[in-house]
């Protein structure tokens, strides 16, 4: 009796989930009008969406290069840059608290690609599109789409070209005007380490123009590294400025004194007198002692120089940029499809919910 208890409440409940689901059927059937309303506004808000965030088809360049520190050969070169630092009276060349050793290193790094510094270098080089050279910036402004996006109704900024100049000069408009390119080209750049300790450096430009998008990265990680060697070399830079003044210094005083020694000799062929034989011993003294200085001085700048081939960074291609480029397509349909269907879900779930309530409440 308890087996078949057991099978006739197994068939009532099939039997009540098998009416619930046609109650549920007949219910939407019965009110199709407001599902399709609920998924027409469903799929409304997702075409909204598609054209808000739709973007104009781009181009990526991708490069990729291998970073190569001057200090990686070891230690010999720092020792060297210490020695010569401190016959000039220069300390802290190596010194673990230095930026300049760290600058590609970490946060520093991250930071480094982001400020407008290395970007405003970079737009006022020169470069060659569709066999116009112009600066990178006016490049830019007519092939990356920023008047027809961000600048459509500032008619003063579509008209502006740059002429070549140092941005430390630009005026209040031009540095507004670079600030909008700022924006707008960061976002279009990316750039990091492919592992965390890899040498290996990618750079990524995506912008409307296939062209532009290819020479933006290449001058973009040659300034990079132009700006990194400054900072790396700079001390160097300095200790080799003040050698080869030392070494000028040297030279004029050593040539000074045997100009006067060859006079001297030529009017006191024959010395008698013991002032005399003092004088040109002084001078032959003089000469010597300018005649090692001198030498010394030359010697410090060569290995100064060295010493800043050896320290300066280098990047080599690994991966070029090749064209033609992949171009990336955005779609207008990817939200207006999640959108009808969304609103599908929604809508049976809202008509089934106010079916049921609306029976409760006869109840």
């Amino acid at each position: 009796m308890t087996q078949k208890t057991k099978i006739i409440e197994e068939q009532i409940s099939f039997h009540s989930l098998i009416a619930q689901l046609v109650w549920a059927k007949n219910t939407v059937v019965k009110n199709y009008k407001l599902l399709i309303i609920i998924m027409l506004l469903g799929s409304l808000l997702g075409f909204a969406y598609d054209l808000y965030q739709y973007k104009n088809p781009t181009y990526t360049a991708k490069l990729v290069v291998n970073v190569e520190n001057g200090n990686s050969s070891g230690g010999g070169g720092m020792s060297q840059l210490g020695g010569l630092a401190s016959a000039f009276g220069i300390s802290n060349i190596s010194g673990g608290g230095g930026a300049s050793s760290d600058v590609f290193s970490g946060d520093n790094f991250n930071e480094l690609v982001k400020t407008k510094t290395i970007y405003f270098k970079a737009l006022m080089k020169y470069g060659i599109i569709d066999g116009k050279k112009d600066l990178l910036v006016n490049h830019y402004i007519k092939k990356s789409g920023i008047i027809d996006e961000e600048w459509k109704e500032n008619e003063f900024n579509k008209k502006f070209r740059f002429t070549s100049k140092n941005p430390e000069t630009f005026t209040e408009q031009e540095n507004g005007i670079m600030g909008d390119i700022h924006n707008k080209l960061s976002e279009e750049t990316t750039i990091a380490f492919v592992a965390p300790r890899s040498s290996f450096l990618s750079i990524s430009a995506s912008t409307e123009n296939e062209q532009l998008s290819k020479i933006w990265a290449e001058i973009f990680i040659e300034t990079l590294f132009e700006f990194y060697k400054d900072v790396t070399t700079s001390k160097v830079s300095q200790m080799l400025k003040f050698a080869e003044q030392t070494a000028d210094k040297y030279k004029s005083a050593l040539y000074s004194n045997e100009t006067a020694l060859a006079k001297f000799s030529d009017q006191n062929q024959q010395i008698i007198f013991e002032q005399g034989k003092l004088s040109e011993t002084r001078l032959n003294r003089n000469n010597g002692y300018f005649s090692s200085q001198y030498l010394q001085a030359l010697a410090n700048a060569d290995n100064l120089r060295l010493a800043l081939i050896k320290e300066s960074p280098l990047y080599s291609v690994v991966e070029p940029i090749r064209l033609p480029l992949t171009l990336k397509i955005s779609s207008k349909t990817t939200f207006t499809i999640r959108g009808f269907f969304i609103g599908f879900i929604l809508g049976i779930v809202l008509i089934l919910l106010k079916s049921t309530y609306s029976e409760i409440v006869k109840e």
